[in-house]
């Protein structure tokens, strides 16, 4: 069995993606970012009983723990990579120097370019996942109709299908794990939405656990994202505290 080292789902030895929140296996995850209360196994049994009963509690975001993932991973990541715009000054020309700095300057504005593009692109995602969250809470404290929640969902399903197909294409230097990891974010928040329009037809509990085992797979991406963010900026050359400032702009 492969455990996951993010959510610590047991999976099978020929699975190289964790089944319950999409983050890769065999790799080792230093410090995982905290999954929110309204995900853990037993707020998942809440949210069952809460659909069941109608009975009244205020949702949360996935958003709550994104810029916190994302700074973890910067020492984590920074400090096993040095960043490719550093020289041995030692050893070469003042001339030569300057020209290799220039050649990183250049390179880090290029890549931080694009890095806006894929972020702005992450962004919108999470903001239309979180809205889909924000009806799920309407209906279950009785204050959304379940048609108007079923046509949400629906709204919601058609919009991250077409985000999940349409990444960015203006991203070329930046790693396509990078870009792919936000594309897939998007598939599994229409999976989730999906879901949840087969419960409200069904009614039946393990529909819902279907559609809440999806939107675990869009909490665990984060990771895989802001994992993937921090190798793209540090191997550009930036540094820890640059990459830091980055984080704390957004």
């Amino acid at each position: 069995m492969k455990v996951c080292q993010t959510c610590g789902h047991k999976n099978v030895d020929s699975h190289n993606y964790c089944e319950s929140c999409a983050a890769q296996l065999g790799e080792t995850v230093l410090v995982p970012a905290k999954t929110p209360n309204w995900l853990t196994p037993q707020a998942q049994e809440e949210t069952l009983a809460r659909l069941k009963k109608k009975k009244k509690k205020k949702g949360q975001y996935i958003a709550i723990f994104i810029l916190i993932a994302f700074v973890i991973l910067i020492g984590i990541i920074g400090a096993n990579n040095t960043p490719s715009g550093e020289t041995d000054t030692s050893s070469k020309s003042t001339d030569k120097t300057k020209t290799e700095a220039q050649t990183t300057a250049e390179k880090k504005n290029e890549i931080r370019k694009q890095d806006r593009i894929v972020w702005e692109y992450f962004n919108q995602i999470v903001d239309a996942h979180n809205k889909l969250m924000d009806a799920l809470t309407a209906y279950s404290d009785g204050k959304m109709t379940k048609l108007n929640f079923y046509n949400y969902a629906k709204e919601i399903e058609k919009y991250q299908g077409n985000m999940s197909v349409s990444p960015p294409g203006n991203t070329h230097a930046i790693a396509k794990e990078y870009t792919r990891s936000v594309a897939d974010m998007a598939l599994f928040s229409q999976t989730a939405a999906q879901k949840l329009k087969k419960y409200l037809d069904s009614g039946k509990t393990s529909d819902l656990s279907a559609a809440q085992s999806a939107i675990q797979q869009v909490t665990g991406s984060i990771n895989v994202i802001a994992n993937n963010r921090v190798k793209v900026l540090s191997n550009a050359g930036f540094t820890q505290s640059e990459i830091k400032k980055i984080a704390a702009e957004e």
